[in-house]
């Protein structure tokens, strides 16, 4: 629904998630745009 609203035509949606308990671990994220190229 988000992605195929008029707002994100131009826009971007970021989902980031730390269920870590340490410190040193990476944290998750996804990032949805119209113009990612993909590949990455």
């Amino acid at each position: 629904m988000i992605l195929k609203s008029a707002a994100f035509h131009n826009g971007v949606v970021l989902i980031t998630w730390d269920e870590s308990k340490g410190g040193d671990l990476p944290i998750g994220m996804i990032i949805l745009s119209p113009f990612a190229k993909g590949g990455g």
